[in-house]
């Protein structure tokens, strides 16, 4: 049996996070909005008291409702955009994070040639991402402490093993 219930106090109600409210909230408003827009408005334009037929009438609150419809529509296409743009930040910055960690991952590994990878694929980062240029150098400083560790003060570039070379050399010519 579930804790929560042998303690007797139930598994609670499921609540919705507080954008969520507010966000069902404002659509339940904007709905009720679009409807009186689409009622109301077409029949206080067209004024009844002008001596036109019926139809005229009726096809002047058309080209009225149809104008308040469109206008309402190029609304929720800017909203779909600004959502759609913040979805694509949100992937991009989850495919900067999982690069990152795969590039970490392989700094580790006992092959050398998959620890080059993962130096190349730090650089990469750092170029592709400004932002990330201070926790690649972070990285790769920390990875020239563990693992050059046993060479300090540096010997000349050419006794170095290749990644730690490499890994040198990348810190040097990451951008500022």
């Amino acid at each position: 049996m579930h804790p929560a219930l042998r303690k007797g106090r139930g598994l609670g109600r499921a609540t919705l996070p507080r954008w969520a409210a507010w966000l069902a909230l404002a659509t339940l408003a904007s709905a009720i909005l679009a409807t009186g827009l689409l009622i109301y408005v077409p029949r206080a334009s067209v004024s009844p008291t002008v001596k036109a037929p019926e139809s005229d009438r009726l096809q002047a609150e058309a080209a009225i409702r149809s104008t308040i419809l469109q206008a309402l529509a190029g609304v929720v296409v800017i909203i779909g955009l600004g959502f759609t743009a913040r979805t694509v930040y949100v992937s991009r910055e989850t495919h900067l994070t999982d690069r990152l960690t795969t590039a970490v991952d392989q700094l580790g590994h006992a092959d050398p040639s998959v620890r080059l990878g993962g130096i190349y694929a730090l650089q990469r980062l750092a170029r592709n991402s400004p932002r990330d240029r201070a926790v690649v150098a972070n990285v790769l400083e920390g990875y020239l402490r563990v693992h050059a560790s046993g060479t300090l003060p540096l010997p000349p570039p050419t006794t170095l093993a290749p990644d730690i070379q490499i890994a040198l050399s990348v810190l040097i010519t990451l951008p500022t």
